[in-house]
Parts: structure tokens; sequence; C-alpha cells
């Protein structure tokens, strides 16, 4: 269930993420038709991009606690390709 949440949460950061994207492309494709200077819209391009960056790297890591290692049942592959255990 937890990874169906976050798969899912992360396709819609990136969705947004994109859309966002595009919408700054296009204002520095308009900008440069409407006769604004093209070098402030790539700057403030930019300048979206950097604090994007900063806000990445600035994510705390979630570490996994000593000795949760997986304790699963380890499984071979049976006949026809089907997981039996070992």
């Amino acid at each position: 269930a937890d990874q169906g949440d976050i798969s899912g949460l992360s396709r819609s950061v990136s969705n947004l993420g994109s859309s966002l994207g595009t919408a700054l492309v296009g204002s520095v494709l308009v900008a440069a038709a409407a006769g604004y200077p093209f070098a402030a819209s790539a700057g403030l391009l930019l300048g979206f991009a950097l604090i994007g960056l900063v806000l990445s790297v600035l994510l705390p890591r979630q570490r996994a606690a000593v000795g949760s290692a997986d304790r699963r049942v380890p499984t071979s592959v049976g006949p026809a390709g089907r997981p039996q255990r070992s």
C-alpha cells in the first residue's frame, strides 16, 4: 500500500513540475515575441531552476534503521516460472 502511495505522489509531483516548466518556457517565448528582453526571461527561468535544485538538495533523506534487513523467506523460481519457497 505504501509503494502505491509513493508512486502516485511521485507521478503527481512529476506532472506538476512538467506543467510549471511548460508554462515558464511558454512565458519566455511569449515575452521574446512581444519584444521584451529575452535575457531577463531566461534569467527568471534559471532562477526558478536553481531554487528547485536547492530545495531538492535540502530534502531530508530517510535512512534505514540498523538491523532492519529484509526478513522475507527467500524464493526461487520453480516450474513454469512460478516462485516457490526454498
